[in-house]
């Protein structure tokens, strides 16, 4: 089961934010079990429901993390177990709830296993009076009937089974959109020669052998290439947010794109790494801001205009201006793309594909047939 391809890419985020606030509201606006429902209960019951909703919210974290068309086994997983897991404590509780309660005046309180001295006494004496009829007579008060000590466990235990029902509700049904979402991804990663993990989508379009389109192709890419495109940007937050969605719009299109984070080796230096993305790269992607061009960062400037000439640079580096800047003279006569217009003719992202053309894997598809 899959959903349309016209999706956007981060849908299954606004799906799990709209469950997580109607699970957590449902956890305020479900009645509360037997046995909590007294005022003296109140507070632990809203402490609990505050602890239900925040094990909710946690779940972001491995929803984040694990999104990937390899990871759909485990979701998968978590959603049959938590689903049987859920289902199992409900049965439970409402099986338990027949067994262990006692209906009076419209509520149901529970009932212990071992009667007190005065009602023992008192069922002596009548031994034709079933559990209610001895509840009715001590006004409803479970305590003059049954001991604290035969009737708290079974109290706790209605509770828990109640209150777990609500978790594991929500984390079968968030791993089962979480395994939607991971059925659409493209499980596309190879090592490169430098040891890197990089992705190498399975879906790349090819052409017919002979063909014109495959002609150019073939002829259009440099062998040396590893990446389409390295990504350089500045660690501010808006800057490496729009990075790393940027990332994945690129990613999900069958491009391969170098991210520091990602692919720099850790044991390298960080310039010899940037020199490295950009000479292996088509193209440079240079995410354009205030904070990018500020005073005392001209690591970017130093590296770009020494790998690549002016000429190099008016074909392989692109800037993608975020915020109004004043262009700097290394980027002298470069266009880029305009991602602050609110209402351009072409979207950013449609006119920044349109100008890396197609993906090395296009490239490697047709050489494949050709050899």
């Amino acid at each position: 089961m899959s959903l349309p391809k016209d999706f956007p890419e981060n849908w299954n985020r606004w799906i799990h934010r709209t469950i997580w606030c109607l699970l957590a509201a449902g956890a305020f606006l479900l009645p509360a079990p037997v046995g909590m429902a007294e005022p003296n209960q109140r507070p632990i019951l809203v402490i609990v429901r505050l602890a239900i909703a925040a094990l909710i919210g946690l779940m972001s974290l491995p929803l984040k993390l694990w999104s990937q068309r390899r990871h759909l086994p485990i979701w998968g997983t978590v959603a049959t177990v938590f689903s049987l897991l859920s289902i199992m404590s409900l049965v439970s509780y409402e099986q338990l709830k027949q067994s262990w309660t006692v209906s009076y005046a419209g509520k149901r309180l529970v009932a212990g296993t071992t009667l007190t001295a005065d009602a023992a006494n008192y069922h002596q004496a009548n031994p034709q009076y079933t559990a209610a009829e001895l509840l009715e007579d001590a006004a409803g008060d479970p305590q003059k009937v049954w001991t604290t000590e035969s009737t708290e466990p079974r109290r706790l235990r209605l509770n828990a089974l109640y209150l777990s029902c609500i978790p594991t509700f929500a984390i079968s049904v968030l791993a089962l959109v979480q395994s939607l979402y991971c059925v659409r991804r493209k499980d596309h990663r190879r090592r490169t020669p430098y040891g890197q993990l990089v992705p190498f989508p399975n879906a790349a379009k090819t052409q017919e052998p002979g063909s014109d389109d495959a002609l150019q192709v073939s002829t259009s890419f440099n062998q040396a290439d590893v990446y389409d495109v390295f990504i350089s940007y500045r660690r501010a937050r808006r800057d490496k947010r729009f990075a790393l969605q940027l990332l994945r719009d690129l990613e999900q299109l069958g491009y391969r794109v170098a991210l520091d984070e990602r692919d720099f080796d850790a044991s390298a230096s960080f310039l010899e790494e940037m020199e490295r993305c950009v000479r292996n790269s088509r193209f440079t992607l240079a995410v354009v801001s205030p904070q990018y061009l500020q005073s005392g960062h001209c690591q970017e400037e130093a590296i770009l205009c020494k790998v690549l000439d002016m000429g190099e640079r008016k074909r392989r580096l692109v800037p993608l201006v975020i915020q109004k800047v004043e262009m700097p003279a290394w980027m002298f006569g470069i266009v880029g793309v305009d991602f602050t217009n609110t209402n351009p003719v072409i979207p950013p992202l449609e006119k920044l594909v349109n100008a890396l053309g197609k993906p090395l894997s296009s490239a490697e598809a047709v050489l494949g047939q050709h050899t």
